[in-house]
């Protein structure tokens, strides 16, 4: 049994698959400017914007064969779906519902025969609240 890190709708991140590398949470406060007359713009806070977290993982065909592939239909079937999904952590607790604002792949690194040895893959979800 493998150990799932994460899970996005029915997406895992796995511990021996493609276990995060780097994850990025970023929450902001909103903030406006409002022009003065011959003095300094007046900040005005407008709330929170919108949290964001970017997963970067990274797999290796090598070692898990052909769903090294597949995983890239998965992520883009998710996001062409336009719905909120569901975020886990491995231990089950629910973070919440989140949206995928964009997602890519890169491959790094090819064999002499053209295969590639490492994909890349950065996926940014937005908290969704109603």
């Amino acid at each position: 049994m493998t150990l799932t890190l994460y899970s996005l709708g029915d997406l895992e991140f796995q511990a021996a698959a493609n276990a995060p590398k780097d994850m990025t949470f970023t929450e902001k406060e909103n903030w406006g400017e409002v022009e003065r007359i011959g003095r300094s713009p007046a900040l005005m806070n407008l709330g929170s914007q919108t949290v964001e977290t970017e997963f970067v993982f990274k797999t290796y065909p090598q070692l898990i064969g052909d769903r090294a592939r597949t995983i890239w239909d998965d992520i883009t079937r998710l996001l062409r779906a336009r719905k909120p999904l569901r975020l886990t952590n491995g231990f089950g607790d629910n973070l919440g519902r989140w949206v995928i604002r964009e997602a890519s792949k890169k491959e790094n690194d090819y064999r002499p025969d053209g295969t590639v040895i490492e994909y890349e893959y950065k996926i940014l979800v937005a908290r969704f609240d109603e």
